[in-house]
C-alpha cells in the first residue's frame, strides 16, 4: 500500500483540512472548560462563594508550590530543605510557575484564586490530552480527517467518563498523567528519532512510577525499531542500527538520576511518598511474597478500576474489549506493556484496593495508555476497512456520559466533607492557636495551607524522617518525635499540638493534653477518619536512657531483631513511685537479639521495662550460648523493672549479643551496668 504525506508524521493529520482540525481542537478546550467550571460550581455549597477541593491531597501541592514560588525549594516548611511529599515534581513546578506569575496569591493564601489556577491547568492539560490523543490515533487512521473526529471523541469519552473526570478536576496530577500518556502514545507512533525516550524520561517527572513503568516499553520499541533499521544504515562507528536502543537508555538513567537527587536532597532511603504508601518498606515484607501476590491483587485492582458505583459499567468493558487490536501496531505493544508493567507495579507495590483509592488515582494513566492503544489499533482497522471511526467514538462518549453526574455529586459531597473537617481544623488553627505554636498532624495539606502554623507531618510525607516510623507504629512515631524536638530545641520551647486521626495512632492519647476541639463529619467517604482532633502534646524533655527497642534509630544502633518483627506500641502507666510514665515497645511473639557494649570477664546487669498480665518466663543466650533463665512477673496496669545478670565467664568480646527466647511479650527498654 503506497504511503501517505502524513503516514509516519503524528502531527500531519491536525493541519490537514485547516479549519475543521482547529474546530475539532477548539470543540476539545471547551469540553476541558465546560467540565472545569461544572467541578467548580460542584465545589461551592451555596451561598458560599469560596470552593474547596474534595480531598486533602491537593493542599500538599499548593504548600510546596506556594513555597517553591517563594524561593524555598520544595519546602515543606519555608525553613526546611526540601522534600519529596507531592506525588509529581513537574505538578508541582507547573503550581509555582502559577504562584509566580501572581495567577494566585501567595500571602494570604486565599482559596478561590489557587482553585481557579488549578482547575484552569487542569483543563489545559486535559484538552492537551484529546489533542495529543487525536494525533496519535490521527497518524494511525493515515488519511486527511478520516479519524480525527472519531479518535477525539474517543478521548472525550476517557474526559467524560466519571472516575477520570472526578480525579482530572480534583487538584491532583491525573490531567498531567494523562497528557504524559497522551504524548508516550503520540511519540511511540513516531518512525526513528529519540521522541520515546525523551518523553519516558519526561513521564519520570510526571510520576516516578510512570517513568519506571516505560522502561520495558522504550526497550520493546527501541528493540523493535533497531530490527526495523530505523536507526539508519550503520556509520564508521557502527551505531547507526542501534541507535534506538541506546535511546532506549535514556530514562533508565534519567529515573536513576531522579532518585539519586531525592536521596541526595532528603536524606531519605527513597521518596517520601514511596517511603509512606508502598508495600516495599512494610515491616516484615519480602520481595518474594510481594511478587506472589501480584496476579491476586491486579486482578482485583482491575476490577475496582473497570467499576462505576461497585458495578463493572459499560465503557469500561467497552474500553477493555477495545484495546485488544492496539497489539497489532508497534506503539500499541509497547502501550500495552507500558500499562502492564505499571498495573503490576502498582499492584505490588500498594496492594489490593488501588483501584478504588480516590477513584482509582494511581491506576488511571493505564487504563488510558491502553484505551490509546485500542484507538491505535481501530484507527488502522478503520483506514483498512475504508471505514469512519466516529461512530465508535459517539458510542463510547454515549457510555461514559451517564457517569458524568454522579461523579459531579461525589465530588460536591466529598469537598463538603473536606470543608467539614480539614477547611475547619485549618480556620480554626490560624483563629486559636499562637502564631509560634508548632502543630504535629497526619493529613499533610490543608492545615498547613490554610493554618499557617509550623507543620510537623507526622505521617511522613512532608516532614523527612517520619515516614519509616510512621510504617512501624504508634510508638516509632513517639520516639522519632521525642528524638526530632532534641534536634530542634528552638521547637520543642514552643506550644505544641497534635492534629490527627485517632485511630492512624493506638495509644498516642497517652500524650495527649487539653483537646480544646474535634472536627467531626458524618459517614466519610474521602477522608482519614470521621473524627480529627487538636489537642496540646504532652512530649517528655528527654528520652529515657538505655535501650528503646520501638526507636528505630536505635535498633540500628544495636542491631535490635525480632521475628516476625510486629508494630510498636505507646503506653501511659504508673512506675513504682506512682508517677505516670509514657513509655513505648513492640510486641514481640517470636526471638528477639540485640548487641550492647561489654568489657571481657565483667559481669553485665540487663534491666528490662515492661508490663505483663501474666509471668513470663525467657532464655538468655549471650552470643548464642545459654547463660540462663530471666522471670519476668506479672504487672497488668504497672511498669516493672525485672534484672539478669549475665556472668562475666560468658563475655568473651568488647561487646555482647543478647538473645531471649519464650513466650509473647511486651517489650520497651533495655538498660545495663557492668559489675
Amino acid at each position: 500500500m503506497p504511503r501517505t504525506r502524513s503516514q509516519g508524521r503524528p502531527l500531519a493529520g491536525l493541519d490537514a483540512g485547516g479549519g475543521r482540525a482547529a474546530a475539532w481542537l477548539l470543540a476539545a478546550a471547551a469540553l476541558a472548560a465546560v467540565l472545569a467550571w461544572a467541578f467548580w460550581r460542584a465545589a461551592r455549597p451555596a451561598g458560599d462563594p469560596s470552593a474547596v477541593f474534595p480531598l486533602d491531597d491537593p493542599y500538599i501541592y499548593l504548600v510546596y508550590a506556594r513555597n517553591t514560588a517563594a524561593g524555598h525549594l520544595f519546602a515543606y516548611n519555608p525553613s526546611d530543605g526540601p522534600s519529596s511529599g507531592a506525588t509529581s515534581t513537574l505538578w508541582t513546578l507547573l503550581l509555582a510557575a502559577g504562584y509566580r506569575l501572581g495567577l494566585a496569591r501567595v500571602r494570604p493564601p486565599g482559596a478561590a484564586a489557587p482553585m481557579a489556577l488549578v482547575l484552569g491547568l487542569a483543563a489545559a492539560c486535559t484538552a492537551g490530552y484529546m489533542a495529543a490523543f487525536a494525533a496519535a490515533c490521527r497518524a494511525a487512521a493515515g488519511r486527511p480527517q478520516a479519524g480525527l473526529a472519531g479518535c477525539l471523541l474517543c478521548a472525550a469519552a476517557t474526559v467524560c467518563y466519571g472516575r477520570f473526570a472526578w480525579g482530572a478536576f480534583s487538584g491532583l496530577e491525573v490531567p498531567l498523567s494523562a497528557l504524559g500518556v497522551a504524548l508516550f502514545g503520540l511519540a511511540l507512533s513516531a518512525r526513528g528519532g529519540p521522541a520515546p525516550a525523551l518523553l519516558a524520561t519526561l513521564l519520570t517527572l510526571v510520576r516516578p512510577d510512570l517513568g519506571a513503568a516505560a522502561l520495558p516499553a522504550v526497550a520493546l520499541w527501541g528493540a523493535e525499531a533497531a530490527i526495523a533499521g530505523e536507526g539508519g544504515p550503520a556509520n564508521r562507528h557502527g551505531i547507526g542500527r542501534v541507535a534506538p536502543l541506546l535511546w532506549a537508555l535514556l530514562p533508565a538513567v534519567a529515573l536513576a538520576a531522579f532518585v539519586l537527587f531525592w536521596r541526595g536532597a532528603t536524606g531519605e532511603p527513597s521518596t517520601n511518598g514511596t517511603l509512606v504508601k508502598t508495600l516495599f518498606y512494610a515491616p516484615g515484607e519480602t520481595v518474594g511474597a510481594l511478587v506472589r501476590h501480584v496476579p491476586a491483587w491486579l486482578g482485583r485492582n482491575a476490577l475496582q478500576l473497570l467499576s462505576w458505583r461497585g458495578r463493572l459499567h459499560p465503557w469500561s468493558l467497552a474500553l477493555a474489549a477495545a484495546a485488544l487490536p492496539g497489539l497489532a501496531r508497534r506503539a500499541g505493544r509497547a502501550l500495552w506493556l507500558f500499562a502492564a508493567a505499571g498495573l503490576a507495579l502498582e499492584g505490588a507495590a500498594f496492594g489490593p484496593g488501588l483501584g478504588a483509592l480516590q477513584h482509582g488515582r494511581y491506576d488511571l494513566p493505564f487504563l488510558l495508555a491502553l484505551e490509546l492503544a485500542g484507538a491505535l489499533g481501530w484507527a488502522t482497522l478503520a483506514r483498512a476497512m475504508r471505514v469512519p471511526l466516529w461512530p465508535a467514538g459517539v458510542a463510547l462518549l454515549a457510555l461514559a456520559a451517564p457517569t458524568l453526574p454522579p461523579a459531579l455529586a461525589a465530588y460536591a459531597r466529598d469537598s463538603l466533607q473536606i470543608r467539614g473537617q480539614q477547611i475547619a481544623a485549618s480556620t480554626y488553627i490560624a483563629a486559636h492557636l499562637p502564631p509560634t505554636a508548632v502543630v504535629m498532624l497526619n493529613d499533610a495539606g490543608a492545615m498547613n495551607y490554610f493554618g499557617g502554623r509550623y507543620t510537623v507531618d507526622v505521617e511522613g510525607l512532608g516532614s523527612n524522617g517520619f515516614a519509616l516510623p510512621m510504617r512501624a507504629g504508634t510508638g516509632a512515631v513517639y520516639e522519632h518525635l521525642v528524638d526530632y524536638f532534641q534536634e530542634h530545641p528552638r521547637l520543642a520551647a514552643r506550644p505544641l499540638y497534635f492534629a490527627v486521626y485517632p485511630g492512624w495512632f493506638p495509644g498516642l492519647r497517652a500524650v495527649f493534653g487539653t483537646c480544646p476541639a474535634q472536627f467531626t463529619v458524618q459517614d466519610p467517604t474521602i477522608l482519614g477518619g470521621p473524627t480529627a482532633v487538636l489537642c496540646e502534646a504532652g512530649l517528655p524533655v528527654a528520652p529515657e536512657p538505655g535501650f528503646r527497642v520501638a526507636d528505630l534509630g536505635q535498633d540500628a544502633r544495636y542491631a535490635y531483631t525480632a521475628s516476625p518483627p510486629g508494630g510498636t506500641w505507646l503506653l501511659r502507666l504508673p512506675d513504682a513511685g506512682g508517677q505516670d510514665v509514657v513509655g513505648s515497645g513492640r510486641s514481640v511473639v517470636g526471638p528477639e537479639s540485640f548487641t550492647v557494649p561489654a568489657t571481657p570477664g565483667r559481669p553485665l546487669a540487663v534491666t528490662a521495662v515492661t508490663t505483663e498480665l501474666q509471668p513470663v518466663a525467657l532464655r538468655v543466650l549471650a552470643d548464642g550460648r545459654p547463660v540462663g533463665t530471666w522471670d519476668w512477673p506479672a504487672s497488668p496496669g504497672a511498669w516493672e523493672t525485672p534484672r539478669f545478670t549475665i556472668p562475666g565467664a560468658a563475655i568473651a568480646g568488647r561487646q555482647v549479643r543478647i538473645t531471649l527466647e519464650g513466650p509473647g511479650r511486651l517489650t520497651s527498654d533495655y538498660r545495663w551496668t557492668e559489675g
